[in-house]
């Protein structure tokens, strides 16, 4: 017996690694599964005023982050923070909500989460330390900036979730961590419905009155528009249908007023169903 005790022992203890190799494999791709789940716009509270969704990081960043018009404007409504995050991160999705309270960043990093978190740290905010802050299992790390002013972030299933208003963090991380799936508002799925996922972008936008897109009778709608590049171009893409109290001449207005930076080239169509105008601009070399 003594003869083959080595070999038993050698055997039990391949038969753990193994064992133990699998467990941990299940975990990380139950994770990764997690996250890839993870509907980014059902994250934040339901009173957005606006969402940029990036289905597809590394072509936007070529895009629209390398253009410095498209910079221009995007920095105009943007925390710079954010955009640093969209410009440095390896990114699977990512997107950012603009709230009353503040901008939130949901970025899905997978397994480039533990680099994303070097980069917040050692590049973005290396002076100082974090504070640390724990509430429902969740873990916060604040990070002191200008003006008295925090940037707060948290993971959860391989994806950063990151403010300047700790009361949107906070009321983010309980959506996010709910036991039930949270979901978007209403709203903002309506729109999702209208977009095309195979974009490099989308944004959905809300206008409240007084805007050339309202009226006392209608004081806010949603918006949503499709971000592509075709040919040299760099182009917003918006749907509307036959019934829609909006026009395609307000819609214009609106996009010039709030694209000034860009010169833009509009283009209806028209058919039974629906219209459509596209917006786009030339890309820089």
């Amino acid at each position: 017996m003594k003869q083959y005790l080595r070999e038993i022992i050698l055997a039990i203890a391949v038969i753990a690694i193994l064992a133990f190799a699998i467990i941990a494999f299940n975990n990380i791709t139950q994770r990764e599964q997690a996250s890839l789940n993870t509907n980014l716009a059902a994250i934040p509270p339901h009173n957005h005023q606006a969402i940029l969704t990036i289905n597809r990081p590394e072509l936007f960043q070529q895009m629209i982050l390398s253009q410095k018009p498209a910079q221009r404007t995007l920095a105009r409504h943007i925390n710079p923070i954010f955009i640093a995050l969209l410009q440095n991160l390896e990114l699977q999705s990512a997107q950012i909500s603009l709230h009353p309270q503040g901008q939130l960043a949901c970025l899905q990093t997978g397994r480039a989460t533990g680099a994303a978190e070097r980069y917040i740290q050692q590049k973005l905010f290396p002076t100082y330390p974090p504070q640390e802050h724990s509430k429902n299992n969740i873990r916060y790390l604040y990070y002191p900036t200008a003006n008295n002013t925090f940037f707060g972030y948290y993971v959860h299933n391989n994806i950063i979730v990151g403010s300047y208003s700790r009361k949107l963090l906070e009321a983010a991380a309980e959506r996010h961590t709910a036991t039930s799936a949270p979901r978007p508002s209403q709203y903002i799925a309506a729109q999702q419905s209208q977009t095309d996922k195979n974009a490099p972008a989308n944004i959905i936008l809300k206008i409240q009155h007084p805007s050339p897109l309202t009226s006392p009778e209608q004081p806010e709608i949603w918006i949503a528009a499709d971000i592509f590049a075709s040919d040299k171009n760099i182009c917003l893409h918006t749907k509307l249908t036959a019934n829609s109290p909006q026009n395609i001449d307000s819609i214009a207005t609106f996009l010039a007023n709030n694209l000034t930076e860009i010169p833009l080239t509009l283009q209806a169509s028209n058919d039974t169903a629906k219209t459509s105008l596209t917006a786009c601009w030339q890309k820089t070399p």
